[in-house]
């Protein structure tokens, strides 16, 4: 996949782009986040169409530019090409290319096998002195780098380094095993950090250490009789190569290629320091996979508990469950509830702006943890109104009954806090139900989780009938609430914008 290079907090980053689109922006909820004062929080958009990429800038302050050109609509972004965000650069680089060629020709005389263990044994045990220097060196660098919790891309980059710096490698290759099965370079490079884009690996090299789970090393393949002849080998500079599996716990996710020119020749000593490195990388890889996954659900978990309650969350993040059907706009039998403070505006007036945002946060938090109680989602703050909906993003067969126990549930608590505090709050609050379209609606730049239609108006235009401390609910909340809701019938009412009268009862629990 097209990969983006740049520097960020004095680091060298790299950002693999995943199909589809990304955003990029100083978010935390950005596909790619870059933490820089001169970068928008929705930035720009990338789009990764089959390996192409096409850029737009998502109406950020400072503008983007490829080339130090300014963008003017979507523009496709190549190989070579340098993005500017603010003051971040960032480089285009070429994707990695490694063909696995369809050869049958390992010399078992001339070729040395290394069966690859679990991570047990000290170094000191599986050579020569000079050799566990070597690894003594390499498990150094592996416990100040590998093991820490990392992006995957920066531990890709440091597992080649580390390849470098141990053996006399020209050529590493870091293959992982795809889901459909797929064996695919995410990194292959030259030890002068050229990007390989046309390399060839002996297939059954690659397949025999993976299912043998040994590490191979060929000592010279100019003077081996059925190696010389291997495609992968024929009309390169390659004499000598060592091949380990990425093997954790019980399966191998990969392998590691690493070879040299005419030259240079590997050594025995070079396979037991490639194959520890394999073995440690194989965890680091592991360990990035899980960090990256739990990064990625933490920005879901963080964005979804603004709207809803910590159930609905888990089950929304629960395995098997598909975020996105649950989150796209979707028609749902809900309902909808405004709950507002009376007369907030005179309020306001006669206290400080601090003792204002106090006490407007007071009320909605108040109101957001019933809500929340109830495994309904807060939709949004309007001034000094909350808006709460039920029955969304999962079905509730009692929507209606939830959400007028909720009311009740808001109304006792707020006097109750009433008691507490010196300018005691006079609420109202009116209920709707119906069906809507419900889920998230927005557009690139803001997407927001939210529920729109006629039932929604109805509600709100019902609320500026209650009287302060009442709670309105509408005929059709009443019947779905169920017949032993405690309600005083007060006739019907035209409401602005609605065809016909609607018939509208005061909770009295």
């Amino acid at each position: 996949m097209p990969t983006l290079s740049f520097t960020q907090d004095g680091l060298a980053r790299r950002f693999d782009v995943p199909p589809g689109e990304t955003l990029i922006g100083r978010a935390l909820t950005s596909g790619l986040v870059l933490n820089d004062a001169s970068v928008s929080r929705h930035h720009a958009t990338l789009i990764n169409r089959n390996g192409q990429l096409e850029i737009r800038d998502a109406g950020s302050r400072f503008g983007t530019l490829k080339n130090g050109i300014a963008l003017t609509g979507p523009t496709e972004a190549n190989p070579g090409d340098t993005i500017t965000l603010g003051r971040v650069e960032i480089l285009v680089v070429a994707a990695p290319r490694v063909s696995l060629d369809e050869d049958h020709l390992i010399d078992r005389g001339r070729t040395v096998f290394r069966p690859v263990m679990p991570i047990q044994t000290s170094p000191s045990r599986t050579g020569p002195a000079a050799d566990s220097d070597r690894l003594l060196t390499l498990f150094s660098d592996i416990a100040s780098t590998l093991v820490l919790i990392q992006p995957v891309r920066q531990v890709f980059e440091k597992i080649i380094d580390l390849i470098f710096a141990s053996v006399p490698a020209e050529r590493a290759v870091l293959l992982l095993r795809e889901p459909g099965g797929a064996l695919e370079p995410v990194i292959a490079r030259m030890r002068d950090g050229i990007v390989l884009t046309n390399t060839r690996i002996s297939r059954t090299i690659v397949e025999q250490v993976m299912s043998e789970r040994v590490a191979m090393l060929s000592a010279d393949t100019s003077i081996e009789p059925r190696l010389a002849n291997a495609p992968s080998l024929m009309g390169s500079v390659t004499r000598s190569f060592m091949c380990a599996p990425l093997w954790n716990r019980s399966e191998v996710v990969g392998v590691l290629y690493a070879d040299t020119p005419a030259l240079q020749q590997f050594s025995e000593g070079d396979l037991r320091v490639f194959t520890a490195l394999s073995n440690y990388a194989a965890v680091a890889i592991e360990q990035a996979r899980v960090g990256d996954e739990l990064i990625t659900e933490t920005k879901r978990r963080e964005r979804l508990q603004r709207y809803h309650s910590p159930d609905v969350v888990s089950r929304i993040l629960a395995p098997g469950v598909r975020h996105d059907a649950e989150m796209s706009a979707q028609a749902r039998d809900v309902t909808v509830m405004f709950a507002d403070i009376v007369e907030f505006t005179a309020l306001s007036q006669r206290l400080p702006p601090a003792d204002v945002v106090t006490l407007l946060s007071t009320f909605f938090e108040v109101v957001t943890d019933i809500v929340f109680r109830h495994e309904g989602t807060v939709d949004k703050f309007i001034g000094d109104c909350v808006m709460a909906v039920f029955g969304a993003p999962f079905d509730q067969v009692d929507h209606a009954r939830r959400c007028v126990q909720t009311a009740c549930d808001v109304r006792r608590a707020i006097e109750t806090m009433n008691r507490e505090i010196a300018v005691p709050l006079r609420i109202r609050i009116a209920i709707n139900s119906g069906e809507a379209m419900v889920g998230d609606v927005g557009s690139d730049r803001r997407r927001e989780f939210t529920v729109l239609g006629d039932v929604v108006n109805a509600a709100s235009r019902l609320e500026r009938l209650a009287k302060p401390g009442q709670i309105l609910i509408s005929e059709a909340t009443y019947l779905r609430a169920g017949a032993d809701v405690p309600v005083n019938p007060l006739g019907s009412s035209e409401l602005r914008g609605q065809v016909g009268e609607i018939k509208l009862f005061e909770v009295t629990a």
